[in-house]
């Protein structure tokens, strides 16, 4: 086979080879490089280059390799290639490096799992949707809440609600008996109106003046009255159940450190109070008063001691006993003087 410029046809060099020579238009007649063509299995050389073959492409600007197979894969050099691909991936993304631009179409529906800090720039208007969207705490110094009230008032419901502290200056406060309020005159003084008044003594009408007094359980009252002439009028109302108890007892000759007894034994369901004592003697003594149980026991309620000069009465308005027959009031003296000596003494009270 031959070319149409008289190159010498394709022979064998060796048995199962083929050596082909390419001789370029400008290279003459004399061939610069060969194209080896062996059985499978065979090594390939092309010139110097026994690495692969390379393939050459020509555009506008001349000559330029496409691609080379080589002993470590193919290798190549196209200058700039165009890549069409679907769900293209090539590495995983870097958050130092990458960056990934969304433009927003509709509303966005984004399900992210975060993991560590997320820095996100945003620029323009975002428009988010959410329910009960929490991003951080509020702060009292920076952040505030607006409430705005509807058509219709608020309504606070609340047990003995307390927003502050009543002014005299601004509060006021109504007193009442359910029916009728309390009156303040201009003076700030409160009005009071007393109805069904009993006319004290002298008195004309009911409003000239009002008694006042106090009911005992018998129904006995003890009141204060004024007349016409605005005197004070005392009028007493003795109770008739009280009895004026004066027990007197003398007992001679007591002899020194010896002692004299007076028992008053109070009324069966009467109730000796208001007690009272007087102790006589010529020598200095000491004085026991108390309640007697009507058997053995004595129980002092007051000591004291006095001397002869000092004959007094000594009043115990705290000391009662209710009588049963047997129980008693008892005062007991003792002589302190160097000699035997009369003593005296006298028990006052109520019984009731």
């Amino acid at each position: 086979m031959a070319d149409f410029e008289g190159a010498k046809p394709i022979r064998t060099a060796r048995d199962n080879e083929t050596r082909i020579q390419i001789v370029d238009w400008q290279s003459g007649g004399t061939a610069t490089s060969g194209l080896s063509i062996a059985a499978e299995g065979a090594a390939i050389s092309a010139g110097t280059n026994d690495y692969g073959i390379p393939v050459f492409g020509r555009d506008a600007s001349g000559n330029y390799q496409l691609l080379e197979f080589t002993a470590s894969g193919l290798s190549v050099d196209p200058g700039t290639v165009t890549v069409t691909a679907t769900d293209l991936d090539i590495r995983d993304l870097d958050s130092a490096s990458d960056s990934v631009a969304a433009v927003q179409s509709g509303t966005w529906s984004v399900d992210a799992v975060q993991s560590g800090a997320w820095n996100v720039a945003v620029s323009g208007t975002v428009t988010v949707v959410a329910t009960d969207l929490d991003i951080r705490d509020l702060d009292s110094a920076t952040d505030s809440v607006t409430a705005v009230q509807g058509t219709s008032p608020w309504t606070v419901d609340a047990v003995d609600l307390d927003i502050r502290d009543l002014s005299h200056a601004s509060d006021s406060v109504k007193v009442g008996d359910g029916t009728e309020f309390l009156s303040i005159a201009t003076d700030g003084q409160a009005e009071v109106t007393v109805t069904d008044a009993q006319a004290a003594v002298g008195a004309t009408a009911p409003l000239e003046a009002v008694q006042v007094g106090a009911q005992d359980p018998s129904g006995n009252v003890s009141a204060l009255q004024t007349d016409s002439a605005g005197a004070l009028k005392v009028v007493l109302v003795e109770d008739a159940g009280e009895t004026d108890i004066l027990d007197f007892q003398t007992t001679a000759a007591v002899a020194k450190d010896a002692n004299a007894t007076h028992n008053y034994i109070v009324t069966n369901a009467k109730t000796f109070d208001r007690v009272s004592l007087l102790v006589g003697s010529e020598g200095r003594v000491k004085i026991q008063l108390g309640t007697w149980d009507g058997v053995s026991t004595f129980t002092p309620k007051a000591v004291y001691f006095q001397d002869p000069t000092e004959n007094r009465q000594v009043q115990f308005p705290a000391l009662s006993l209710l009588g049963d027959g047997t129980v008693a009031i008892r005062v007991i003296i003792t002589n302190l003087d160097g000699g035997a000596t009369d003593l005296y003494s006298t028990l006052q009270g109520i019984e009731e």
